[in-house]
């Protein structure tokens, strides 16, 4: 599992969400979204990230 979490203004903070709403929704384990200082939101997004690796792709063992 990798965690993502980002901190800006509302719009900003919801094209990072929609970036995410691309995923299968059983790759996200926990998505929440905090209220942050100075009229701000934190969104801290738990995901599975099911990709090779790409340093070792094409790499025989």
């Amino acid at each position: 599992m990798k965690e993502f979490e980002y901190t800006g203004i509302s719009t900003t903070v919801n094209h990072a969400v929609a970036i995410f709403m691309l995923l299968h929704k059983h790759d996200i384990e926990r998505f929440v979204v905090y209220n942050a200082p100075d009229d701000m939101l934190t969104v801290r997004i738990l995901y599975r990230d099911n990709k090779h690796n790409p340093e070792t792709a094409g790499v025989l063992a």
